[in-house]
């Protein structure tokens, strides 16, 4: 038994010395700007840089007065105009009855047939600004999409949001439960490695289960000698601190 034991102690650290290492640094998987695609006044910021929040958390409201009020304009609009579409249909199958026992004229049929068909026009518009004003009521609070830690807040109380033309970044997020490893590797190294391949994360004194995320196919400049990008992503669990911009390590066969 101890033979055993000695002989794979022995092949372990053999695939561990065959095992190539590139050093790296600690950093953010996914870190995304948030912003709103609507205009209006900020009136509350909740959240803070370093704050952790979960998937739907109120990050940031905008003065919702306008966009209620739009929605309730919305709502009677659409209530009228389905009111409008079942009576011109009922107008439409009396008239189509009169048509049948040819008490009506084609002329007749016909009018009932447009006012039908303008009816239901004018509710699926209505429909589709009803849609429209629930949307932007929605979008007037920006909410978590993930687990995360807030990195930056560019925003606050009484700013003006004007979203016409592009949508500004109002606050940073990044996953809580991922992060990255990013090293720079020699041709050689790039060339041993693939999208997806499992590999080790070197973190806080541990080797991780990572999977390879991205390769930079094209050399960095200014480099004295070309080197690529790599990137390892993996599950940070709740016990790793949050160490970005710390030492880390790849590791792979």
């Amino acid at each position: 038994m101890r033979v055993s034991a000695i002989l794979m102690a022995g092949l372990l650290g053999t695939a561990s010395a065959m095992a190539e290492t590139m050093d790296g640094v600690l950093g953010w998987a996914g870190a995304v700007e948030m912003g709103v695609p609507v205009s209006g006044v900020i009136t509350e910021v909740a959240v803070r840089p370093g704050q952790q929040v979960r998937a739907g958390d109120r990050l940031l409201s905008l003065d919702s007065t306008e966009f209620e009020a739009q929605l309730a304009s919305a709502r009677a609009t659409e209530n009228e105009a389905r009111h409008d579409k079942a009576e011109a249909e009922r107008e439409l199958a009396r008239a189509m009855e009169l048509y049948d026992r040819t008490v009506l004229s084609d002329h007749d049929r016909q009018i009932a047939e447009i006012g039908a068909a303008r009816a239901g026009a004018a509710w699926h518009r209505a429909r589709a600004t009803l849609t429209g004003a629930e949307q932007a009521l929605r979008y007037s609070r920006l909410e978590a999409p993930f687990n995360g830690i807030v990195l930056d807040v560019l925003a606050r109380p009484g700013e003006v949001v004007v979203s016409q033309l592009r949508v500004a970044p109002l606050l940073r997020l990044a996953p809580s439960e991922r992060m990255t490893v990013r090293a720079l590797a020699t041709p050689q190294q790039l060339g041993a490695l693939r999208l997806g391949q499992s590999v080790e994360v070197g973190v806080g004194g541990r080797w991780l289960p990572a999977t390879i995320s991205a390769l930079g196919l094209e050399p960095l400049p200014d480099t004295p000698a070309p080197r690529h990008t790599v990137e390892a992503t993996f599950e940070r669990g709740d016990q790793l601190p949050l160490l970005v911009g710390g030492a880390a390590a790849i590791r792979y066969p």
